[in-house]
């Protein structure tokens, strides 16, 4: 279904007008798909993510995906695809932004992404109509947990805009080298961001075998590098989910440790303090073992 989307005429043209003479590539998700220039910026980002019949971007219907790397995003709604149509189509009511109106949020158990059923007090649904836009990322933390839900049984198109906060560039090289590690963990280590980078949250299907040897690497070794792996780059394949899920299971197996490294990383600032504290959360229940660190990075 995406290559025959990908053709038609209207798509062809608005990736053309949106990223000009900027090669792009395709990230097929579960349930939509991403176009995106390979060369981002480091300060703002376009893409235009397109939902298929009933499609949404999150992995179920009902989950709402966090979005840490973002300041504040907005969304226009471009108009759905009908084959027989060389251009947009223009209707009413075709996208559902499910959000929750606060970043304070109960989350899964392995993942930090909410599920608007877990949240009912602060779970809001927007109706949305071809060309109108919005801001599903505010400042205020409102929208930081969404879902996009295509409500049409045809291809839907939308323009995303996002601004990023200001973060540390992952450099998972220099980490393996202050640790010192040896030439074997290091390739198994290498070999594994670069399949995150590939796959995202996809890994765990893909590379089961290899995740089940990273997290056989010694805590001391594996913990830093993965708190260090919270700083990558997110695409689209909510690659900063994917190392939050990898690390909460090697934490829940050395909890006093994982704790310990935790706390000391937002001390130091060394990565995104929400995926810190929703890792601290999971482990140690009393609210009095977060650190009251600022939410920004």
């Amino acid at each position: 279904m995406v290559n025959e989307i990908l053709k038609h005429a209207a798509l062809k043209r608005f990736v053309k007008e949106v990223f000009q003479k900027n090669n792009t590539e395709v990230l097929e998700r579960p349930h939509s798909f991403i176009i995106r220039s390979i060369n981002e910026g480091a300060d703002t980002v376009t893409r235009i993510i397109v939902l298929p019949p009933y499609g949404y971007t999150g992995n179920t219907l009902d989950e709402l995906n966090s979005h840490d790397e973002v300041r504040k995003a907005k969304i226009t709604v471009r108009g759905i695809l009908r084959e027989e149509k060389e251009n947009f189509s223009l209707v009413k009511n075709c996208l559902s932004f499910s959000y929750l109106t606060k970043r304070e949020a109960r989350t899964e158990n392995g993942v930090p992404y909410a599920l608007a059923s877990d949240n009912e007090n602060i779970h809001q649904q927007k109706p949305l109509s071809s060309k109108e836009t919005l801001y599903v990322v505010k400042e205020n933390g409102e929208g930081f947990y969404h879902n996009l839900i295509n409500t049409t049984d045809e291809p839907l198109v939308l323009l995303l805009k996002k601004e990023l906060r200001s973060g540390k560039q992952m450099n998972i090289l220099k980490k393996t080298v202050e640790l010192k590690l040896s030439i074997s963990p290091k390739r198994l280590i290498f070999k594994l961001f670069k399949k995150i980078k590939e796959h995202g949250d996809d890994l765990f299907n893909i590379e089961a075998d290899m995740v089940e040897k990273v997290l056989d690497m010694e805590v001391d070794d594996l913990l830093p590098i993965l708190i260090e792996g919270l700083n990558i780059y997110e695409t689209g394949k909510h690659e900063p989910c994917t190392v939050y899920a990898l690390l909460l299971k090697k934490a829940k197996l050395n909890k006093a440790s994982a704790l310990k490294y935790l706390k000391s990383a937002i001390k130091n600032n060394s990565a995104p303090h929400y995926y810190l504290n929703e890792l601290i959360r999971k482990l140690d229940p009393d609210p009095s073992a977060l650190n009251k660190a600022p939410k920004s990075h």
